[in-house]
């Protein structure tokens, strides 16, 4: 093996490495938007519908962007269908219960003693969201959500992205 050989096999490596080839990752971008305007720090989650995918995760930006990485920090998602959910929590209007009793109650009433949801809650519900997806997606999404939506007993799905 001469020198130059030497040298590629390590750049080849390096090479797949860098592109993620192998893991079966596709990008997955977008914007959220409430009532036409960019929601930050709100987390944006797929869901795989069936046995194909991964849960994978991002947090919005001030521009409402974001780019899906999986729980390890790989950018991007795996080939599958998903379901998308889109919450975003602020402080809680109360102060958190003193005793363990108050604390348990309140996560059951609300599912949090100490946060608000601060988008409408039929888009953090995996069974009221209207988002839904097949990655590798066609374009990027567009997750638009309305502040007055509510659940719906339809079972028509909303399509996000192209």
């Amino acid at each position: 093996m001469n020198f130059r050989h030497a040298l590629l096999a390590p750049c080849a490596i390096l090479a797949l490495a860098l592109t993620g080839c192998g893991k079966g990752l596709s990008a997955v971008k977008g914007t959220v938007t409430l009532d036409g305007k960019p929601v930050d720090n709100a987390t944006v989650t797929l869901h795989p519908v069936g046995d194909a995918g991964q849960p994978c995760a991002a947090v919005t930006r001030a521009d409402g962007g974001f780019d899906i990485e999986l729980p390890s920090g790989d950018r991007g998602a795996l080939k599958g269908d998903y379901k998308i959910t889109v919450t975003k929590f602020g402080p809680a209007d109360s102060p958190p219960p003193e005793s363990k009793e108050q604390h348990r109650v309140a996560m059951i009433k609300r599912g949090s003693a100490y946060a608000k949801p601060l988008l409408p809650e039929i888009y953090g519900n995996l069974q009221t969201t209207p988002f839904e997806t097949k990655v590798p997606p066609t374009d990027g999404l567009k997750l638009d959500l309305r502040s007055d939506a509510k659940a719906s007993t339809s079972s028509s799905q909303a399509k996000a992205g192209g």
